[in-house]
């Protein structure tokens, strides 16, 4: 995804979907960072595993359907899930994979 939308790019569409999904999960906020900044995963992973396994699963679905919505906004919808479709596939968020037009029904 890098190469669509840039390091820069991808880092602030992380942080936003990290802000968009502190109201519901407190935690979240602790990992914040600047939008300019490589992403850390390693501070996500150290607060999600604090968390039960129901609290971290509901904080990654809420990231990954902010990071979805707001990636949609800039790329459109049918490119934002073909880019996402492995992660669609591994995690449920919400959002039914759409098919392609020529899979059978």
């Amino acid at each position: 995804m890098v190469p669509i939308i840039g390091q820069r790019g991808f880092a602030a569409l992380y942080n936003r979907s990290l802000s968009a999904s502190h109201a519901e999960h407190p935690f979240l906020e602790t990992v914040r960072q600047g939008a300019l900044l490589p992403v850390d995963y390693a501070a996500l992973q150290a607060v999600l595993t604090q968390k039960s396994n129901g609290q971290g699963q509901a904080a990654i679905n809420a990231m990954l359907q902010n990071f979805y919505e707001h990636l949609s906004y800039l790329i459109g919808e049918s490119f934002t899930e073909r880019l996402l479709r492995p992660i669609l596939d591994t995690h449920y968020i919400g959002i039914a994979p759409q098919k392609a037009p020529h899979d059978p029904a």
